[in-house]
């Protein structure tokens, strides 16, 4: 009887126990210039980054900026004109709980940064690729669709920058889908580092 009743209360113990919560969502530093001479070109690259957010995986009363990957994304904007290296944009990165990091500039070097954070105590570095996106030729065939989605969402047409931020994007979901989440650090780099 003793076994019994203990084995009973166990299994009570256990059903009202709070389960782990299983990682539905991830906060994506995206490093942008937001002030000084460039501050338009950050705009239109979070833009972009903003576009492949809303293309997949969307539900009702969302409460994130979209989602990669089918998880939750919030991106957090990281002003890469407060950084003159790629020592001091890490710095800005470590001040931060992210679990990822794209850059949506070209005018930052995205192998010094790549450098920077394999450090195993950095979030993993998701650089955007070349992307499904010609950034030399927003008017052709194969921007068409990108373009016209941008101007519908944002009412102005793409830049350079906007597609530069819709390839990270675009990365970062490639390579979170692929992995099903954020959590191997590794992996995601792997993944990141031959995204296209």
């Amino acid at each position: 009887m003793k076994i019994c009743c203990s084995a009973y209360l166990l299994g009570a113990m256990l059903a009202l126990a709070p389960l782990p919560a299983l990682a539905h969502s991830f906060q994506l530093g995206v490093i942008v210039p937001l002030t000084g001479p460039d501050s338009q070109r950050g705009t239109e690259a979070l833009d972009g980054l903003r576009l492949a957010t809303r293309e997949r995986d969307g539900h009702p009363d969302e409460t994130s900026d979209g989602h990669l990957g089918g998880l939750d994304s919030h991106l957090r904007p990281i002003d890469s004109a407060r950084a003159s290296s790629a020592e001091e944009l890490k710095a800005l990165v470590a001040e931060r709980r992210l679990d990822l990091v794209t850059i949506a500039t070209d005018r930052v070097d995205a192998g010094r940064l790549a450098d920077a954070f394999a450090d195993p105590a950095m979030p993993a570095f998701c650089p955007p690729g070349s992307g499904p996106v010609p950034i030399d030729d927003l008017e052709g065939a194969g921007a068409r669709p990108f373009a016209t989605s941008f101007r519908g969402e944002f009412g102005y047409p793409p830049t350079p920058e906007a597609a530069i931020g819709y390839n990270a994007g675009r990365a970062v979901d490639a390579a979170v889908r692929e992995l099903g989440g954020v959590t191997d650090k590794a992996a995601l780099v792997r993944l990141c580092s031959r995204a296209e």
